[in-house]
């Protein structure tokens, strides 16, 4: 289980990569201990993504809601593993292996914040009763801050040029895009 001072260290380590600080790296766990720490509360926000999809079911289709639901828990949880399990190799592709864990730590602490960001924007959506616009508007805004920051974190943990972490960047985008296409595929 997840200590009250591993959670801690995350949130500074969080708070100094989101002011742009490289030398936040450092505050994480950089191990494999580390690695599965952010997890933990992955799987304690997966009530809440399944939670969220339930409550729009112009988003479900009708005929099978609870195979809708099901699949994009699925899809949670493959999202959570695919980049990590693809980097693996690439670190080594970009000779860059001995840093797997100084990048997928942070990057996976700032995937549970990502999360809870989207969870927010979504209770603000759903309460609001925004125009379709507004919504995309709602979500364009913070997912291409969110890009920056992966970037960030890539470019500064891996020690790489600009270009190969904004590669790694879209790289994980359409891996997202492609995972959450297949989890809403069914029907």
């Amino acid at each position: 289980m997840l200590t009250k001072a591993e959670l801690k260290t995350a949130l500074h380590g969080l708070w100094g990569l989101a002011r742009l600080r490289p030398e936040a790296l450092t505050e994480f766990d950089a191990t494999l201990h580390g690695f599965w720490r952010p997890y933990w509360l992955a799987a304690m926000l997966l009530p809440a993504w399944i939670l969220m999809l339930s409550a729009h079911p112009s988003a479900t289709p009708l005929a099978h809601p609870g195979s809708y639901v099901t699949m994009q828990g699925i899809g949670y949880v493959i999202g959570w593993f695919a980049y990590p399990l693809l980097m693996t190799r690439v670190v080594d592709f970009l000779d860059r292996g001995p840093r797997y864990f100084t990048y997928m730590v942070p990057y996976n602490w700032f995937g549970v914040a990502q999360t809870v960001v989207w969870l927010t924007l979504n209770m603000i959506g759903d309460s609001s009763g925004l125009s379709p616009t507004d919504a995309v508007l709602l979500w364009l805004f913070p997912q291409t801050i969110l890009l920056c920051y992966g970037w960030f974190i890539a470019k500064h943990a891996l020690d790489i040029r600009s270009s190969t972490a904004a590669a790694l960047v879209a790289i994980d985008f359409l891996l997202s895009v492609l995972i959450d296409a297949l989890a809403s595929g069914v029907g």
